[in-house]
């Protein structure tokens, strides 16, 4: 490697849909069983947590992917209703 060489970042996303609220780890650190001392000498590694269910304040720029999410929430909330007035003309007549 050269000085000038940069490596590519990785981002990483867990989209749980559970039906209960998620209370497992945030991060590497959370998910070893290592003693406090040697935490500070760890590399830590969070990962972005989104959760379908309380996802509502996120927009996507992908209609599609808006879409899914949407849906999806309606399912767990059983509000099966909202799926068919929302979404009946791409159900229904879908390009």
């Amino acid at each position: 490697m050269k000085k000038t060489d940069r490596l590519h970042s990785v981002l990483t996303i867990c989209i749980y849909y559970g039906e209960n609220p998620w209370d497992g780890p945030h991060s590497l650190i959370d998910m070893l069983e290592i003693p406090d001392t040697f935490k500070p000498l760890i590399s830590d590694y969070k990962f972005n947590l989104i959760e379908l269910r309380k996802s509502e304040y996120l927009k996507f720029h992908n209609d599609d992917v808006n879409t899914i999410f949407n849906i999806s929430r309606f399912i767990f909330d059983e509000k099966y209703d909202k799926i068919t007035d929302i979404y009946k003309e791409k159900i229904y007549h879908p390009n």
